[in-house]
């Protein structure tokens, strides 16, 4: 298997900052089940509805946690990223997943 350049310094048990983007709300009262993070409701550019969680977990396997309560609550994923694996120019270097349908990352606030 082969690891891209910027992930060789991405370490599994290293705290982390992550935002992750999900189809549909989340009320701000599970912010407890999902590892403490901001929960921010808004809505992408053709009015659909989406929760961005941001927050500083452990490790990847309180991420794993948090993915898991998401997919629990049957909410699909957007985008999960890395904030602390930020490049010097600002361009991202973590995980970007993206459904092919997806709003690129538009939205506006409620």
């Amino acid at each position: 298997m082969t690891v891209e350049p910027f992930a060789k310094n991405m370490k599994f048990e290293k705290p982390a900052t992550y935002r992750i983007r999900v189809t549909g709300h989340i009320d701000e009262s599970l912010s407890g089940l999902l590892g403490g993070m901001i929960i921010t409701r808004a809505f992408t550019a053709d009015s659909r509805p989406i929760t961005i969680l941001v927050g500083h977990l452990s490790d990847q396997a309180a991420l794993s946690g948090v993915l898991n309560e998401l997919y629990e609550l049957h909410l699909p994923l957007l985008t999960v990223e890395s904030m602390s694996q930020m490049g010097r120019s600002g361009n991202r270097l973590g995980a970007d997943l993206r459904l092919p349908d997806d709003d690129h990352g538009r939205f506006t606030k409620p």
